[in-house]
């Protein structure tokens, strides 16, 4: 029994949200995004709340009119068209025309997308170390 306990909390820590390390990956992809320096980020999903504020050059803004970025985590918010949008989420990124890119896990894996149009729609260009992670349709 004991073995058993063991077993499920090494996988429950295995599987446990890494703040730290989301921190630094959004710090990357939004300072990418938005070359001001420090970033002011909005996000109603608390967990995000904590990646943002662990953040060196991201700020959390109290409302998504004062963000220059908006990282959706639901399904079916709407946020203002002249923002830059980015989810946590592949099937948000699909239904919503109006966000750039995801970051999020797949069979185990992290992926990071963006969508060409909507990125040159907001007439966004992204460091050379991210064309990889750029398509043109999904």
């Amino acid at each position: 029994m004991r073995y058993l306990l063991v077993i499920g909390i090494f996988y429950a820590h295995l599987g446990a949200f890494d703040t730290e390390t989301a921190a630094k990956i959004y710090n990357t992809i939004f300072t990418a995004l938005d070359k001001s320096g420090s970033v002011d980020v909005y996000t109603d999903d608390e967990e995000y709340k904590t990646v943002v504020f662990q953040a060196p050059n991201l700020r959390l803004s109290e409302t998504s009119q004062e963000a220059s970025i908006i990282l959706q985590t639901k399904k079916g918010t709407r946020y203002h068209h002249d923002k830059i949008i980015f989810t946590t989420n592949y099937r948000i990124l699909r239904q919503n025309s109006d966000i750039i890119g995801a970051f999020y896990w797949s069979k185990g894996r992290p992926q990071i997308i963006f969508i060409r149009p909507r990125l040159e729609k907001k007439k966004i260009t992204l460091p050379d170390n991210f064309k990889k992670y750029i398509v043109d349709t999904l």
